[in-house]
């Protein structure tokens, strides 16, 4: 992905709009939510691919809430799904770049973005998988402990993984792309 090697040091939300604007996505969501609620107060915003996604994302930002982009996309009549994890499993504590693109290789990931959170590490995949395709994935990630068994079955059940792209008060840090694959 030496194409998007100028994506690092960036805020994931330029590294989202390389996928949408680089996958040619004509509906995409973000979801608006309270962190730590179980998406409790979430809200759901559907966009036209072509629609500013800087603009689109900034305009939802709160004090309280974060904006997160959400896996499961349009184009022509059919959905498809980025691959997204959340890498924020406390049983591997000395988590670290090099495990983490170890893992994602095992999973088959050639392509994508690696971001720092915080307190964890997200990555987005450059490619599309249909639904069974994006579930199997999920289940695979199920043979990696340093992804939360928590977060893959939340995201099953939702039927889309959720990133968050923005800060708010119980998340100032603002995801950063640290490594593109």
């Amino acid at each position: 992905m030496a194409k998007s090697n100028f994506l690092i040091g960036k805020p994931s939300v330029e590294a989202v709009n390389f996928l949408l604007k680089e996958n040619k996505i004509e509906k995409f969501i973000l979801k608006k939510y309270i962190p730590k609620t179980h998406y409790a107060f979430d809200k759901t915003f559907e966009y036209d691919g072509k629609a500013d996604f800087f603009k689109a994302v900034s305009s939802l930002a709160e004090k309280d809430y974060v904006v997160g982009f959400y896996s499961r996309v349009l184009i022509g009549n059919k959905y498809f799904h980025f691959p997204m994890i959340d890498f924020s499993n406390s049983i591997v504590k000395d988590l670290n770049l090099n495990g983490i693109k170890e893992v994602l290789l095992k999973l088959g990931e050639k392509d994508g973005f690696i971001v720092n959170s915080g307190r964890s590490f997200h990555y987005y995949g450059n490619r599309l998988m249909t639904n069974q395709e994006w579930k199997n994935f999920l289940e695979s990630c199920q043979n990696h402990p340093e992804i939360g068994l928590k977060y893959i079955s939340r995201q099953l059940g939702d039927g889309g993984c959720v990133l968050r792209l923005t800060t708010s008060a119980k998340k100032p840090v603002e995801p950063l792309v640290i490594s593109a694959l």
